[in-house]
């Protein structure tokens, strides 16, 4: 009975000690949803250019970036999604005037030796 009591009261605790806890910013759900996206995709880019080269992985970015998208977008809420100046699949990466914005001036700070990977912009 003691034993389930303390793990009763552990149970609360680690309850109450969560919702103190400040939900995460926009930039840091951002960021989050970022790497679980290059997390999924990048192994199996890797595999794919082991099995069939750059023609395979090509595939990949086609097939199955967009399905990685979709599924990260169903289970966060947000909307997430790959876009590029130069798209090659122009029903899905093609960027909308405020993307292509964005990504102009991520080329302009890069060009003026920003990290690239302290480049970020967000708004609310």
């Amino acid at each position: 009975m003691r034993l389930m009591f303390s793990a009763a009261a552990l149970v609360a605790a680690s309850a109450v000690l969560a919702a103190d806890e400040p939900p995460p910013s926009p930039e840091q759900q951002a960021r989050t949803l970022a790497k679980q996206f290059v997390g999924q995709l990048k192994p199996q880019l890797k595999q794919a250019m082991d099995q069939g080269g750059p023609a395979m992985a090509v595939t990949v970015c086609a097939e199955v970036a967009p399905t990685i998208a979709d599924n990260l977008s169903a289970e966060s809420g947000w909307t997430v999604k790959r876009v590029s100046l130069q798209p090659r699949n122009s029903g899905r990466a093609q960027p909308d005037q405020w993307e292509q914005a964005v990504l102009y001036d991520f080329n302009r700070r890069q060009a003026e030796g920003e990290a690239p990977a302290r480049i970020a912009f967000g708004e609310e």
